[in-house]
């Protein structure tokens, strides 16, 4: 973006700079991420000017204070109403959210920290409360309001609100970002244009675009909306409010009693992706008022297939109890509905591990992630001795919380199979290989090029590292791989390595800009000997790293090592396949869907990451209707405390905290439910001084405190030695390993190639239209050929629908789709209805449709496709050649005669390779389906 051409946007970029205290970097990488998240919010800013946006945004507050405030309003009587609203420094209290400043000042009049205010002082009240006739009204109060219930809670609720409408700075702020984003993401559709390359986020907004203008539904929407008789969405749940509207967009046109239907799958229970923009809320609403105009009628499956009676049982009450009381669309509160178990109880004598906790087992490791793992491991162990074939899954919240788990199940003998678990970022071969291509590009990354003498490919020692790059040394270890002083100081065993690596590298170097990136660093990854220096296993990854690597610089989207962490995103280790049936581990996301006999869920104590900030915090809460009430703010600096404790920015935290709060319970219920016989509840969580446990609220654990917090069993049995990790060994080439020597290569014989297309253009002198009938006539005569049955006139004719669908996919214009179906049924009526016709596509023996054929003629390599081709009762191998030539007028036998001589020489090379399927004698010929006429050509040999 070009700020200093453009003075508004000069002025908002420097107004964000000074918000994070111009540090260009962190802007930079925070719009950058923003792009990448576009999806969020590119609908707010670019459907509203920034007024606009902001004006919505004090909209929704209103709305928000508003609906807090009628709730306590209700609470409490108007008589005491008036005598709060006397008190000094409160005013009146109603409904409007003007009057929220009073209802905060009697918050914080009559509460504490602790709870309803016992102690009255005016140092504590502030000024007007020096009186004691204004103490004791103010004592009298907060009696009759300690005694209503829920009002603490309501109060509390809205002390930290912020104002009904927006700052100014907040108001400059969110209108510059606006412009600032809007540019952004026009600068991004630019680039889309120029590379021909679009995201997720371009498709699925472009689509919104097209079916929907100025909030109305386009006639591409209406039309495409029309056409479309029935529409089924899975996963209903995890609809977000984008895919939302798409759906109503199709469905305007819908009609009730027009044969239109609409079925929608979904469990409420089992929205688990807001970080995607799922909005359970609004399956709550279809539920209750539809789709758009269309009405739902919901049905409501209670029986469960899948768990054991015990495990459905313990699944309802424990649920019952940590799940919402009821649906809020606001915070996304979803209640539980309970289950009816389908399947017979199992006999427990033939159910290894089965518990007393209705098939469900709770164990905590107090201040012993190492000792659960250990645990977890032999408990997997013991089940899998039970019954090799037994389904295991070990599931967890973030993938970081497996690794301790892996660790033990391998050191218990058992190869887990990880899905999605490592990323290939993290796997040893594929960070010794961005470290050597960051070394090659980069003489002066010093901390690469003493990866790159480590890894395993040369594996020198710690003593030959010192010797070679000391604190504050100004020679470049390249440039120290070529000083003979520092080799002799290296250890001798290590000399022959550096030497081998020098002369690999030196080559490498040499090479960098003539070849492909990942030809060239696989080419000298290979000559470093690193194949035979890692694994065998290890190598699939490396194949991974390089087709990533292969296929971004193909599409020209590689500019070096910086690239290295968006190449490596989202790309993950191939599995260890291990025999039988191995212990999977995955994430509960990733599981969702599945389910397992024996499921282990350990670290329920840990807390997943919060991620990075964003330039912009929002929160779209639905209503009650097809709007939302959207709050918005420019976040502050990383590290500005104060500033994200402002009340907006608070509020909108808050809102985002209690809305995860449920999504995570849902989380814990999604994994509870993968399992079929047995369930494994574990934690490690931390005790307080007194021995006490109180999980950290943003833990599974904390889901399940409520209703299972006397369940748990301790274990305190000290952790066995065996888990003790094996010390690092340094894994390196041979001292004296070279490359093995290969086999000669044969001698191959370079054959020219033909140097025109060997086909005629059959259409070369008409349109595309021509061109697709020949391609369609010459499919459905292949296809009756493979059949064996011929097709008569009644069933061509009845195929007219069959025959423009495929016309209208290969492009034909709509204008030009009639007669080119006439066309087609004439051509395939006219074949079946001739005797030749028939001969040709009966039965026959060695028979081929669209035969291809690679071989030699007149010295030259030649590719061809046979349209038909078969050996004849009499022992003659017949090659013939479909031609949809139209004849119109006379001189029938001369435009014969013309096709004739233009396609002699293309079947003459048919004929040729032809005649390599075998010794019998070839005969081929052109046959014209519209005109019902065979002609044999005679081929020279």
């Amino acid at each position: 973006m070009d700020g200093e051409s453009d003075a508004q946007l000069a002025t908002d970029i420097e107004l964000l700079f000074e918000r994070f205290d111009n540090n260009w970097n962190l802007v930079e990488r925070l719009l950058a991420q923003m792009l990448k998240q576009r999806g969020h919010w590119l609908r707010f800013v670019v459907e509203h000017e920034a007024q606009v946006l902001c004006d919505r945004i004090n909209a929704s507050l209103a709305d928000i204070i508003r609906t807090r405030l009628e709730a306590t309003h209700r609470l409490v009587p108007r008589a005491l109403l008036r005598s709060a609203a006397a008190l000094p420094g409160v005013g009146a209290l109603d409904t409007d959210p003007q009057h929220l400043a009073a209802w905060q000042r009697l918050g914080s009049l009559a509460l504490t920290e602790r709870g309803w205010r016992q102690t009255l002082s005016a140092r504590h009240l502030g000024a007007g409360y020096e009186e004691p006739a204004a103490r004791a009204a103010l004592r009298d109060c907060i009696a009759h309001l300690s005694g209503i219930a829920d009002l603490e809670a309501a109060l509390r609720e809205l002390l930290p609100l912020p104002p009904a409408a927006l700052s100014a700075a907040d108001t400059q702020a969110i209108a510059a970002l606006s412009r600032v984003l809007a540019r952004a993401a026009a600068e991004l559709q630019l680039q889309f244009a120029a590379s021909g390359l679009v995201d997720y986020a371009y498709i699925s907004g472009a689509a919104r675009e097209a079916l929907s203008a100025a909030s109305e539904p386009t006639e591409l929407a209406l039309r495409t909306g029309l056409s479309l008789r029935h529409i089924l969405v899975d996963e209903f749940q995890d609809t977000s409010l984008a895919q939302f509207q798409l759906l109503e967009k199709l469905t305007a046109g819908w009609e009730e009693g027009d044969g239109r239907t609409l079925f929608v799958v979904g469990d409420p229970m089992q929205s688990i992706y807001r970080f995607r923009d799922a909005e359970v809320g609004l399956f709550i609403a279809a539920r209750e008022r539809g789709v758009g105009n269309v009405p739902l009628t919901p049905l409501r499956l209670t029986r469960n297939f899948r768990a054991t009676p015990a495990l459905v049982s313990w699944s309802n009450a424990v649920f019952a109890q940590v799940l919402a009381p009821a649906d809020d669309l606001r915070s996304g509160a979803v209640t539980f509905a309970a289950s009816v178990a389908a399947r017979a109880p199992p006999d427990p004598a033939g159910v290894p591990g089965a518990q007393s906790q209705g098939g469900a087992r709770l164990v905590l490791f107090p201040d012993d992630r190492r000792g659960e793992a250990q645990r977890v491991a032999a408990e997997i162990v013991r089940l899998k001795a039970e019954d090799p074939q037994a389904d295991v899954a070990v599931l967890v919240a973030v993938r970081a919380h497996a690794h301790a788990i892996v660790s033990a199940l391998k050191a218990g003998g058992l190869e887990p199979l990880g899905v999605d678990l490592v990323p290939l970022a993290e796997r040893p071969i594929v960070r010794d290989l961005v470290q050597l291509s960051s070394a090659l590009h980069d003489l002066a990354d010093r901390s690469a090029w003493l990866a790159v003498l480590r890894a395993p490919w040369c594996g020198v020692r710690l003593a030959t590292l010192t010797a070679l790059s000391g604190p504050k040394e100004p020679q470049l270890i390249w440039e120290a791989l070529f000083d003979s002083a520092r080799l002799a100081r290296c250890l001798p065993e290590d000399r022959p390595r550096l030497q081998r690596l020098r002369d690999v590298l030196a080559g490498a170097l040499e090479r960098r800009d003539s070849e492909p990136p990942a030809d060239w660093l696989e080419a000298t990854w290979v000559r470093l000997g690193a194949p035979d220096a890692y694994r065998r296993q290890d190598l699939e990854d490396a194949h991974g790293f390089f087709s990533a690597l292969a296929a971004r610089s193909a599409v020209f989207e590689w500019r070096g090592p910086a690239d290295f962490p968006a190449l490596l995103a989202d790309l993950y280790s191939t599995p260890r396949v291990a025999p039988g049936k191995p212990v999977q581990i995955m994430t509960i996301h990733r599981a969702k869907g599945l389910e397992f006999e024996h499921v282990f869920i350990p670290g329920l104590e840990r807390v997943p990451d919060s991620g990075d900030s964003a330039l912009l915090e929002w929160i779209d809460l639905p209503r009650g209707g097809d709007e939302s009430d959207l709050l918005m703010v420019v976040a502050p600096a990383t590290d500005d405390k104060r500033a994200r404790r402002e009340p907006l920015s608070a509020l909108i935290r808050t809102l985002q905290k209690t809305r995860s709060a449920h999504e995570r319970t849902r989380l814990m219920y999604v994994a509870a439910t993968r399992a079929r016989q047995t369930l494994h509840l574990s934690a490690a969580p931390d005790t307080r001084k007194d021995g006490s446990i109180s999980p950290d609220p943003r833990s599974l654990l904390a889901c399940l405190w409520p209703a299972l917090a006397d369940s748990f069993q301790t274990d305190t049995a000290p952790a066995s030695a065996s888990g003790e990790p094996a010390p690092l060994l340094l894994r390196r080439l041979v001292p004296h390993w070279s490359p093995p020597e290969l086999p000669a290569a044969p001698q191959l014989v370079h054959l020219p190639l033909a140097r025109a297309a060997l086909e005629v253009q059959e259409f070369s002198w008409v349109g595309e239209t021509q061109r697709h009938i020949g391609t369609i006539v010459h499919a459905w005569l292949a296809r009756a050929a493979d059949s064996g049955e011929p097709l008569t006139a009644g069933e061509i004719e009845a195929q007219r629908e069959t025959l423009e669908g495929e016309l209208r996919r290969q492009g034909v214009p709509a204008a030009e789709r009639p007669e080119a179906v006439g066309v087609i049924v004439a051509a395939l009526q006219r074949t079946f209805a001739d005797e030749r016709g028939r001969w040709i596509l009966a039965r026959h023996r060695d028979a081929h449709s669209e035969l291809p054929l690679t071989g030699l003629s007149e010295g030259r390599l030649r590719s061809v496709v046979i349209d038909r081709c078969f050996v004849d009762e009499s022992g003659t191998r017949w090659v013939i050649d479909y031609k949809t030539s139209r004849h119109e007028g006379g001189g029938l036998q001369a435009f014969l005669d013309q096709e004739m001589q233009r396609y002699a020489a293309q079947l003459t090379v048919y004929a040729a390779l032809a005649r390599a399927l075998g010794p019998e004698p070839v005969r081929v010929a052109l046959y014209f389906p519209l005109l019902g006429v065979m002609r044999e050509i005679t081929a020279s040999r």
